[in-house]
C-alpha cells in the first residue's frame, strides 16, 4: 500500500478521504473513550475543562489513516508514534506522506499538537535516514510550530503545553531490532531521558505493563522506561 500510495498520491489521497465519508456516514468513526472518576462511559466528546485542568486526547499507531481519526475538542493532542507505514517506503515518498499528516495536524481542534515518533517513521531516524534527510523531516515540523505542533525529540525532549510539562522519547524497546523490518529509534542509545515531567510519551510500554511477545522479537517493555518512571 505504501508503495502504491508513492506512485499515485493524489489518488491514495482521494481513496482516504472516501473512506472516511463513508466511516462518518455509518456512524462509526472513531469513538473517544473518557474515563471521569465515577465510571468509564464511551462518549463522542470531552467535557469542559475544569479550572486548573488540562483536557489531554491521545492517539497513536494511525499509520497514514489518520483522516480516519476523529479529534475532539481538547487542551493537548498527543500523538505516540507510527505516523507513516515505514516498510522500505522510499525516503521521499515518507516526507510527502508527513507532509500530509501535519497539515491535517494543524486543523486538529487542539490548542497543542505533541507528537514523537515510532518504529516506523524511519525518515525521523538520523541513524537510518541519515542526518540531512532527518533534519529536514524536523524542519517541517518546526515550521507548523505557529499551529501548535510539537515534536520532541533529542535536542527538544520536553515541552510545556496547556499548563503541563510533556516529556517523549521516539524509543521503543526490541530484543534484536535487527530482525525487523522497521526499527526505527530501536537501539539502546535511541532512549533520551526528558527531563521531570507531568506526561511522558514513549511508543513503546515500560517493562512488565502492557507489553506482550511480538513476532518472535521477546517482551515489548523497556528496562529504562520503567526505571525512569518509577
Amino acid at each position: 500500500y505504501s508503495m502504491w500510495c508513492y506512485r499515485h498520491p493524489w489518488l491514495s489521497h482521494c481513496v482516504n478521504r472516501a473512506v472516511t465519508w463513508v466511516v462518518n456516514a455509518l456512524g462509526r468513526a472513531n469513538y473517544v473513550l473518557y474515563v471521569p472518576a465515577e465510571g468509564m462511559p464511551t462518549r463522542r466528546t470531552l467535557p469542559p475543562p475544569l479550572p486548573g485542568s488540562a483536557r489531554v486526547a491521545l492517539i497513536s499507531d494511525t499509520h497514514l489513516c489518520h483522516d480516519l481519526v476523529r479529534v475532539p475538542a481538547c487542551d493537548v493532542l498527543v500523538h505516540c508514534g507510527d505516523i507513516l507505514l515505514g516498510g522500505g517506503t522510499p525516503f521521499e515518498a515518507q516526507l510527502r506522506h508527513l507532509d500530509r499528516f501535519i497539515a491535517w495536524l494543524r486543523v486538529q481542534p487542539a490548542a497543542a499538537k505533541v507528537v514523537i515518533a515510532g518504529n516506523h517513521d524511519s525518515i525521523l531516524d538520523p541513524a537510518i535516514s541519515g542526518a540531512a534527510a532527518a533534519a529536514d523531516a524536523l524542519a517541517r515540523f518546526d515550521a507548523a510550530a505557529a499551529d501548535g505542533v510539537y515534536f520532541l525529540h533529542p535536542a527538544r525532549p520536553n515541552v510545556r503545553v496547556g499548563g503541563l510539562h510533556v516529556g517523549g522519547c521516539s524509543y521503543s524497546h526490541r530484543k534484536d531490532p535487527a530482525k525487523a523490518v522497521n526499527a526505527a529509534f530501536q537501539r539502546p542509545d535511541a532512549w533520551v531521558e526528558p527531563v521531570a515531567c507531568d506526561l511522558l510519551v514513549t511508543h513503546g510500554p515500560p517493562r512488565g505493563v502492557c507489553e506482550e511477545e511480538d513476532d518472535g522479537c521477546g517482551p515489548r517493555g523497556s528496562e529504562a522506561i520503567l526505571e525512569y518512571v518509577r
